[in-house]
């Protein structure tokens, strides 16, 4: 499989951030889209580059504040 999908450590790794970070993040709806299956929650590569990308672009804040990337049902969305 080549695009596997990420632990919530994985992913703070890449961010270098605070797993506690992004399980908050998670529960206000910011940050990067994440990905359920059952109780399990994994983010793909591509979201959490695409999130690294709308914070350089747009600034860090902007980026948290809006989850622009979202996994669902095997496609990207962008939200308003």
């Amino acid at each position: 499989m080549e695009n596997c999908l990420l632990t919530e450590v994985q992913t703070s790794e890449i961010l270098n951030i605070n797993p506690s970070t992004l399980r908050r993040w998670r529960f206000e709806g910011k940050g990067p889209g994440h990905i359920k299956i059952g109780r399990a929650v994994r983010y793909d590569p591509e979201i959490i580059k695409g999130f690294i990308e709308v914070c350089k672009k747009e600034g860090d804040n902007y980026a948290i504040r809006k989850r622009h990337l979202r996994k669902s049902c095997g496609k990207t969305s962008k939200e308003n």
